[in-house]
């Protein structure tokens, strides 16, 4: 199959708010994949700022290739198990019996916090698509594309 067309793919998935962060994330992608193809066409403050939006795009690109790679390797128990780790270590140095400082209970509370929610979206991500398909597939094959979108 040819490479799709951006500019006729991005008013089909933008149509409607992402449901999950794969959505959100491929929406961002196909989004910022078109302004940089019509460069030309964007005014002059994303101009100027073209090398920040080509690591900004090669950043989600990479994410979007890790959230890949883990949806596809792994099993729901795996993620499952993560969390319940995730959260014993939250238990043992937050909780209120706990000997460590304020601050540090502070900074694993964020930390631990952020890697529950990530690993509870790569269920989601898991239970809702069981295999993700590349991003280099994927701009190949505007069927599969839009099947993300559904």
């Amino acid at each position: 199959m040819s490479k799709i067309s951006f500019n006729r793919i991005v008013p089909l998935v933008a149509k409607s708010p992402p449901a999950d962060l794969v959505q959100h994330l491929l929406q961002e992608i196909i989004v910022l994949q078109a302004k940089l193809d019509h460069l030309d066409q964007q005014d002059l403050y994303f101009q100027k700022g073209q090398k920040s939006h080509e690591s900004r795009l090669e950043n989600m690109k990479a994410e979007y290739s890790r959230i890949v790679d883990l949806v596809n390797n792994h099993e729901v128990d795996y993620f499952l198990e993560q969390i319940r780790e995730a959260e014993a270590k939250f238990q043992e140095i937050c909780s209120r019996e706990s000997k460590h400082p304020v601050f540090a209970k502070v900074l694993v509370d964020a930390q631990l916090t952020s890697e529950i929610d990530y690993l509870r979206m790569l269920v989601q991500a898991k239970g809702d698509y069981e295999k993700l398909t590349p991003l280099h597939e994927l701009i190949q094959d505007e069927r599969a594309l839009l099947k993300i979108f559904e």
